[in-house]
């Protein structure tokens, strides 16, 4: 996908998170395919977006009655954990990460969206990542992506079958 158009079509989907009405696209197979996708181990761009919208879309099911009982946030923070130490071994320069450790919490920025989680460990790979002088402390930029997961999670699916 041409970056015009991405940039694009991801600028649609933000204007969508400030409509009060908005109510994502979640259900139970796109929850299923996040959880598989969630548990993979990221290689590229496109597979790191992908990795980050199935995450944020579980942030955004397990708060929905439906899903309450067969999500969990320590599941998920596991595996945001695992992809916060796989991102800072692969260094990806179109990739911004950042570790606040007093919340415990990590921001990353991929594609001018800003995914934050929270509770994430700090093990020896983190604390390596702060020491080395390659953290840097950002503030949350207010844009709420569980209001859009649905929408971001399709449009990361299609960004990885254009590869």
């Amino acid at each position: 996908m041409e970056k015009d158009v991405l940039e694009l079509k991801i600028n649609k989907i933000v204007d969508l998170s400030k409509e009060e009405e908005q109510v994502t696209i979640i259900n139970e197979d796109i929850v299923k395919e996040s959880l598989d996708i969630a548990n993979k181990i990221v290689h590229s761009l496109p597979e790191c977006f992908l990795s980050l919208s199935a995450l944020n879309l579980l942030h955004a099911a397990i708060k929905r009655n439906e899903f309450k009982d067969s999500l969990y946030y320590g599941m998920i923070n596991a595996c945001v954990s695992r992809l916060v130490s796989r991102l800072i071994s692969l260094d990806m320069s179109s990739v911004s990460l950042s570790i606040n450790t007093k919340e415990k919490s990590a921001y990353i920025k991929i594609y001018g969206l800003q995914f934050k989680f929270n509770d994430v460990s700090i093990g020896d790979d983190v604390t390596g990542f702060i020491n080395k002088g390659k953290n840097t402390i950002v503030e949350w930029e207010g844009v709420n992506l569980e209001n859009i997961a649905g929408e971001l999670y399709l449009l990361a699916q299609e960004l990885n079958t254009d590869k």
